[in-house]
């Protein structure tokens, strides 16, 4: 049988545990409110600020792919579009959704002479709700690319996009190699890959995305001034 004060202080170490674990968790949320916050008003802000920018035309006669940048807004009429490379699936509770979104190529086409070639790629995000738009100028492209060689010839449906362009991601860099792996070189490939997604978003989701990380960093701002007024009370509470 345990005898009561060793009971009692057993119970009481369990307290103080508990106390330090619950410290631990305020912390924890804390620095989640403050660093998430801050990722996404960052981002959101950094967003909203290439889009304040005249937009930069894709298929304008003096664009280099080439020296694009990160965040650079963007507009194109896409009348040409190569198939999809890469597709993301969704699922829930275990229960696969299907397809997502798509990763499209979309080229740069330069004609020199009788010869048409494709001189560089660029990813195109494609959300779920597009794939039909998508799929329709991807089938009428090829079809045109193996029936013609005149750029003047080009009929199809085409896309209109604008948005900014991001950095391609670890996956989406691996199989835009992949898919051209088979017919082109590693040097080949370097040169004609832009490594860039176009985001075909609207600027709106953006100021959502400042006005949600605010009120994320005044949570943590909230919550370290309730921690640093305990600290001080308790400080004070010993000195006494």
């Amino acid at each position: 049988m345990v005898s009561l004060p060793c009971f009692l202080h057993r119970k009481k170490r369990m307290v103080g545990l508990m106390e330090i674990f619950d410290k631990i968790r305020y912390v924890l949320i804390m620095l989640a409110l403050l660093i998430g916050g801050a990722i996404c008003a960052f981002f959101g802000t950094r967003t909203v600020i290439a889009f304040n920018q005249e937009p930069v035309d894709l298929f304008g006669e003096d664009v280099d792919w080439t020296e694009l940048k990160p965040y650079t807004h963007v507009y194109a009429n896409i009348e040409f579009m190569w198939d999809y490379y890469m597709n993301t699936t969704e699922t829930k509770n275990g229960v696969s959704q299907g397809e997502v979104s798509r990763r499209y190529l979309v080229p740069q086409m330069e004609e020199e002479g009788e010869m048409l070639y494709m001189k560089h790629f660029l990813g195109l995000l494609v959300n779920k709700k597009d794939f039909s738009k998508a799929e329709t100028l991807s089938s009428e492209s090829i079809r045109w690319w193996k029936g013609t060689e005149s750029l003047s010839e080009l009929k199809t449906t085409p896309m209109q996009v604008e948005g900014y362009l991001r950095k391609m991601d670890k996956d989406e860099r691996k199989f835009v190699y992949e898919y051209f792996s088979g017919s082109y070189t590693q040097s080949e490939m370097d040169e004609m890959i832009v490594p860039y997604i176009i985001m075909n978003v609207s600027v709106n989701g953006y100021y959502a995305l400042i006005v949600i990380g605010g009120l994320m960093v005044l949570g943590g701002v909230i919550m370290l001034l309730i921690m640093i007024k305990k600290s001080r009370e308790q400080a004070y509470s010993v000195g006494f």
